[in-house]
């Protein structure tokens, strides 16, 4: 029996989604040295990818309970992909 990758099922390869619009996209930021991040911007809509991962919890909390739905994609998409150190 061959084996099939996930590659060649039709599995996409993106691993998060722009809270804004929806658009999947590869990273969230970019990290350069200790301490300094760049926040990547939609190429469809040209708004910050996920502008939560700078935010306190409490405040993403705050927005998922006042059910924006930023908050909800960012929570049901990107921070199970976020390493927190």
């Amino acid at each position: 029996m061959a084996q099939s990758s996930k590659k060649s099922e039709g599995y996409s390869t993106t691993k998060y989604c722009c809270v804004t619009c929806g658009t999947a996209t590869d990273e969230l930021s970019h990290h350069y040295k200790e301490g300094v991040i760049k926040i990547i911007h939609c190429k469809q809509c040209q708004n910050p990818v996920d502008p939560y991962i700078e935010l306190d919890d409490l405040l993403v909390f705050i927005d998922f309970v006042l059910l924006k739905l930023r908050a909800h994609r960012h929570v049901l998409f990107n921070i199970d992909k976020i390493k927190y150190n």
